[in-house]
């Protein structure tokens, strides 16, 4: 199974074997620094902050975010959600550009992103829609490729979760249910998912 980095920063991650410490660094990276890291001789640097988005925000009303949900779990129940294949996709406010798979929710979003690095740039891609807990490293890359709402069937951790409110993203969690939850609010949707008991029709063909 391969890896993929949300951020170029990974590149310079420590892999912690049993009796060894394997370094990926970039050309030109102090090795020796990078050693002393990954023993705890010395304090890991962080990474910096995205910058927050200016202008305009994106926005998106809740008919056509559900219609873009049903067409994504529509296309991976279609290509073989059952056979082990986990689905993400981004999406401009008016239909999905890019679907991909892998065996991790982390790998299928990074393809994703990766597709929007290359080819997406000219397409208002807003929208990144996901399987699973979300991590803070991959809101972080998101927010870097100018994404404003980020969709997934599971939720965020403590961590993304906050970093989705630094920056001002929008997080829908539960998607696959019949009542989606707003999680984190970026102002960037502009009803509220359905919160009663019954939730709207498009919430209930999901199930």
């Amino acid at each position: 199974m391969h890896g993929f980095y949300e951020l170029t920063d990974h590149l310079d991650r420590v892999t912690v074997h049993e009796n060894r410490a394997s370094v990926m660094v970039e050309s030109g990276q102090d090795i020796d620094i990078r050693r002393l890291e990954a023993v705890g001789s010395a304090p890991p640097r962080s990474l910096p902050d995205p910058d927050r988005p200016d202008g305009e925000p994106f926005r998106v009303d809740e008919p056509a975010l559900l219609s873009l949900m049903d067409a994504t779990w529509d296309a991976a129940r279609r290509d073989g959600s059952a056979d082990g294949y986990v689905h993400a996709a981004v999406a401009s406010a008016e239909s999905v550009h890019c679907i991909a798979r892998d065996l991790t929710s982390a790998a299928s979003a990074a393809k994703v992103l990766g597709w929007t690095i290359l080819e997406g740039t000219e397409r208002n891609l807003s929208v990144l829609l996901t399987r699973g807990i979300l991590a803070r490293p991959l809101i972080e890359a998101a927010a870097r490729l100018g994404i404003s709402v980020v969709v997934t069937s599971g939720v965020p951790t403590a961590d993304a979760f906050r970093a989705a409110a630094r920056l001002a993203l929008t997080i829908v969690g539960m998607a696959m249910s019949r009542t989606p939850a707003l999680l984190v609010d970026g102002g960037h949707i502009e009803q509220l998912p359905p919160t009663d008991d019954t939730g709207s029709d498009q919430a209930k063909e999901r199930t």
